[in-house]
Formats: C-alpha cells, structure tokens, sequence
C-alpha cells in the first residue's frame, strides 16, 4: 500500500465530519493504494457515528486509543499504518483538491525524502474578532499558518523552514524510528505542544530530506474560541511551559526561583501588555504573546522544572 492517512481526534465530531468531507472530494489514488485510519482518542460525542457515515465513500477504519493525549494517538496511529508513507492531518482542517495527488507526485519525484509538508492557510469562523484578523501574521504559529512559496524548496528547522502537524507527510520506516514523545502532544489538562516538529527535527538531524510540497494545501479553522486572549495567553503560556521544562537545569543561578533574564522579560512584557494597547495593537499582540510565554516560563522554574498544577 502506497499512503496512510491519518488523523487524531478527541470529542470533535462536527469539526472531523467537515474534514472527512472535503476528503471525499480530493484526488485519490486508485483503490488499494491507500487507506484512512481515524485514531480516537476517548471521544465521547458522535465521532464513531460521523466515521460510520464514510464507511461507503472512504477507504476509512477507526482506532480506539484509551491512552489519553496526542503523542499517544499518533503514536497508536504509526502503529496501525499500512502505507509506506503516512500523510498526517488534523479533524479541523479542510483538504484542497491536490492535497493528496501532489504528496504522491512529491515523494515519486524526491526519492530521498522521508519528510514532505505543504501549505496551511487559516480559516476564521464568522464573525471574526478584528484585532486578531489584524495581527494574523504574529499569530500564524497559533493559527498553523505555513506558506513558504509557490516552488519547492528543502526544509530547515534552524531557520524555522518546517511543516506543521495539520499538513505533512513522513516515511513509515523513519516515523517507525522517531515515534512521538508522550510528554509533548495535547493531554486533557496540560497543553504543551511541539511533538511533530520535535519528529520532524529529529528525522532531518539524522541527515535525511525534508521537501516542501507548495501544490498540497489546507484550510485551518480558527474558531471562536480560538480568536480571543485568554486562547492566545493559553496557547504561548504552553510554549512557555515547553521551553521552561526543556531548559531548567538545577545548577543555573537563580532569583527566587529563577534566573534573573527570564524576570526581565516577564517584568519587560507584562509592562507593555498592560499599557501598549489603545497606542500600539502590534506591540500589545507581542507584548501578550512574549507576557504569556515568559510568565510560564517563570512558573516552570519556580516549581522546580515541572509543570505547576492549576
């Protein structure tokens, strides 16, 4: 078997049953080259009768993983795989018409690859917030937004050229290799993130190819929810959580509990993010991302490099 898709979910029912359509419209390949595995993650809504629904328009079966958070699933999902490639998405993302026939054509065309990734494009549920439409390109990390070009290029994670999770694609016999870690990835109460570009760099450290595939795109819904403050300080106050555990070492000098640069910018930020906003709506966006980053920072070396309960 040529691809495996594969998608994650956990209580999105409405959300998967928008992806599984835009699927169905997509450009296959012929029937036995490839398969979809929908992994679910302990929903508790309608998500097995929404997959139930494609069985007669997809090559689709389910994969109940009851160890709770993403890295699990993904992880289940490798397992599960039957196609030499597997082709990763998300349940709130809508395929192009290529997406798939332009990962095909990619990996016959680039033998060495064993990662691809395309373009990710955010879609605001109505009515949008303003301010957060406004500042889309300081928040294209939280809205998944990738598009590095029309024409194909290699990645290069030190220059931040790399896919994100709801659009790329990896060799099964390296993502057999480089299996997702179990301490990044969504869980029900902690939300650190990072896991697939956490593979990504690692398969590409290992000195294989990663190739961007400009012809493969995919629309990202942003709800509501997604478009407001307390969203944004959630999101970056994760990445804060994943940069405080991976560089807290007990022998660095400390000031009350952490070192004297991260009070800095924490003091810096949290200043900015209180004054800045009817003067300067792009300061105040950066002051709110680096504000909820660097607190949380903060807070994972006060606790003694964990995670402090909420």
């Amino acid at each position: 078997m040529r691809v495996t898709v594969l998608i994650c979910t956990r209580n999105r029912a409405k959300s998967l049953d928008r992806t599984l359509g835009t699927i169905t419209r997509a450009k296959h390949p012929k029937d036995g080259d490839w398969e979809l595995i929908v992994v679910d993650n302990g929903s508790t809504d309608e998500t097995q009768q929404v997959i139930e629904s494609y069985r007669t328009k997809l090559p689709i079966r389910t994969v109940i993983e009851t160890a709770s958070g993403l890295s699990h699933a993904r992880n289940r999902g490798v397992a599960e795989a039957s196609g030499d490639f597997i082709i990763w998405t998300d349940d709130d993302v809508g395929v192009n018409e290529t997406w798939m026939d332009a990962y095909l054509k990619a990996i016959e065309a680039n033998p060495k690859a064993a990662v691809l990734g395309g373009k990710i494009f955010p879609d605001l549920d109505e009515p949008e917030t303003d301010w957060f439409r406004r500042n889309l390109d300081l928040l294209g990390e939280l809205a998944a937004y990738r598009d590095f070009g029309d024409k194909p290029l290699l990645f290069d994670p030190a220059n931040g050229i790399e896919p994100f999770g709801a659009n790329f694609a990896v060799r099964t016999e390296e993502q057999r290799q480089c299996l997702y870690d179990p301490n990044r990835g969504l869980v029900p109460g902690n939300e650190r993130r990072g896991e697939e570009v956490d593979v990504v760099a690692r398969i590409l450290s290992q000195g294989h190819e990663g190739v961007w595939v400009p012809e493969s795109s995919v629309q990202h819904y942003i709800t509501r929810q997604r478009q407001t403050v307390d969203y944004v300080k959630a999101y970056y106050s994760s990445q804060g959580q994943s940069l405080g555990l991976d560089e807290y070492n007990r022998s660095t000098p400390t000031v009350f509990g952490a070192p004297l640069s991260i009070w800095a910018k924490a003091a810096i930020y949290n200043a900015c993010r209180l004054v800045m906003r009817p003067f300067n709506e792009k300061l105040w966006v950066r002051s709110l991302i680096g504000s909820s980053v660097q607190n949380a920072r903060l807070k994972v070396w006060r606790a003694g490099g964990t995670v402090p309960s909420q």
